[in-house]
């Protein structure tokens, strides 16, 4: 990444972890792909895993975040390339 410092990143035998909280209050879809063993977790309880080379790469989970909520996609790579997406799309804001 342009502006990373810190040790370098081999191109597998490694784990990322994304973490996000304080969402505008709402209804989301999240979705998630990876090609090696992926966890998601919404407020602590885990909603998805998988172990290496799953044959559905991409997950759908829909529901309501908020200012207190915390989502968290640990992934990681064993070898063979490295891959975790996360993406959130708003379905809907409450009135």
């Amino acid at each position: 990444a342009t502006g990373y410092v810190g040790c370098p990143v081999g191109n597998d035998n490694h784990g990322v972890i994304y973490k996000r909280e304080g969402f505008t209050p709402g209804t989301y879809q999240i979705n998630i792909g990876h090609d090696d063993g992926a966890v998601l977790l919404v407020n602590g309880t885990q909603i998805y895993s998988a172990g290496c080379c799953p044959t559905n790469t991409l997950i759908n989970w829909t529901g309501i975040l908020n200012e207190f909520s915390v989502v968290e996609f640990r992934w990681n790579d064993t070898g063979g390339g490295s891959r975790g997406s996360l993406t959130f799309t708003s379905i809907t804001t409450p009135t």
